[in-house]
């Protein structure tokens, strides 16, 4: 029985460490998505403006 619960800490622990450094991950992901929108968004600006300029 004893085993059993050890086995059940070490599986929550390895679980949530998992899930951890997938959601670090993700994070940096939306990071960089939000940083290239902008840069999107930027170029679509500039774009227009020189359009409307010329």
């Amino acid at each position: 029985m004893g085993w059993w619960i050890l086995l059940h800490h070490w599986w929550e622990d390895n679980n949530s460490k998992k899930k951890e450094r997938y959601q670090k991950k993700s994070r940096i992901r939306k990071k960089m998505e939000d940083d290239v929108g902008e840069d999107l968004y930027r170029m679509m600006k500039t774009c227009k403006q020189t359009h409307a300029s010329s």
